[in-house]
């Protein structure tokens, strides 16, 4: 996928020359815009993959200020662009961390060279972050599978955690013990469309992505739920919108014990770094469930 930039210049012919230099080495040039106060309202509407930023702008905004509040509260990458500067407003430049200078006037493979390496230190920071957060929530479940021993506090106590600590819309558990035990966090909760579900559950009758995700091993991924088949007349449908679901089997050995399934929304399933975590995830709470219910068992509590 094409990389698209922003360029914030207010000399038109410096701005179209970058543009066709990017286009040329391949990016796409999602918008121009000529001071910092639009730099910011357009940065937030298209989310760019990095701003070219000239630092010297003309109005009340310079290019620092604007570049300061993009990193800040969009968090998308900024390069420099600049032909010369008092040393105060450098010093500022450098406190917003930029991914990088541009020096005017400047050949065609500097420019891209350094868009390519501010490019690829702003991924290769956001995977640390994603990796940071996936052992973060690792950790947490690791802990609740530990502490809980009673099967339904377990399962609320892992859909909440999945809510603070990824950021999904919402996560359910259903277990496949008769009756089904089920729980949900996030904007589901304890809806009435969640009990809707456990009762049909109840019946044998399965939602489309649970019917799948039981008889295969792998994550079942539904984009835009909305309008996929296979979540036609899904009482959970208004739940999902866009953005994508992903289910998979609660999996221990030979023993499946249930479902797991969460609803992402659209910026974290760009990502697609959550089906692996899922993986990892269902397998620990499958084995947690079934050392519960082996220590049932052996108390004579477990029928």
């Amino acid at each position: 996928m094409k990389k698209e930039i922003l360029i914030v210049e207010d000399e038109r012919i410096v701005a179209e020359d970058v543009r066709m230099i990017l286009t040329n080495f391949g990016y796409t040039v999602s918008l121009i815009v000529s001071s910092g106060e639009e730099a910011v309202v357009r940065a937030g509407e298209v989310q760019p993959d990095l701003v070219l930023m000239d630092i010297v702008l003309k109005g009340e905004m310079d290019g620092v200020e604007a570049a300061e509040q993009i990193r800040s509260t969009l968090h998308i990458p900024v390069v420099y662009l600049t032909a010369y500067a008092d040393s105060a407003t450098l010093k500022r430049a450098r406190v917003t961390a930029p991914y990088g200078y541009v020096v005017k006037p400047f050949a065609d493979k500097e420019l891209c060279c350094i868009v390519e390496m501010a490019l690829y230190k702003s991924q290769r920071e956001h995977r640390l972050e994603q990796l940071a957060a996936m052992m973060g929530t690792i950790r947490n479940i690791d802990k609740i599978t530990t502490e809980e021993k009673d099967p339904e506090l377990l399962i609320k106590r892992i859909c909440e955690g999945f809510i603070e600590t990824r950021g999904y819309r919402h996560a359910w558990i259903a277990l496949n013990n008769e009756p089904y035990l089920l729980a949900g966090a996030g904007e589901l909760g304890a809806s009435e469309e969640l009990l809707q579900v456990a009762g049909c559950m109840r019946l044998g009758e399965l939602p489309g992505c649970a019917e799948q995700a039981i008889e295969r091993s792998e994550v079942v991924k539904v984009r835009n739920p909305s309008s996929a088949i296979t979540c036609a007349g899904c009482p959970l449908l208004k739940w999902c919108d866009d953005g994508e679901t992903l289910t998979v089997r609660l999996e221990s050995g030979e023993t499946i014990c249930g479902l797991l399934s969460v609803a992402l929304p659209a910026d974290i399933a760009a990502s697609g770094a959550e089906s692996p975590l899922l993986t990892e995830v269902a397998g620990d709470i499958a084995f947690a469930l079934n050392s519960i219910r082996l220590e049932e068992l052996r108390n004579g509590r477990g029928g």
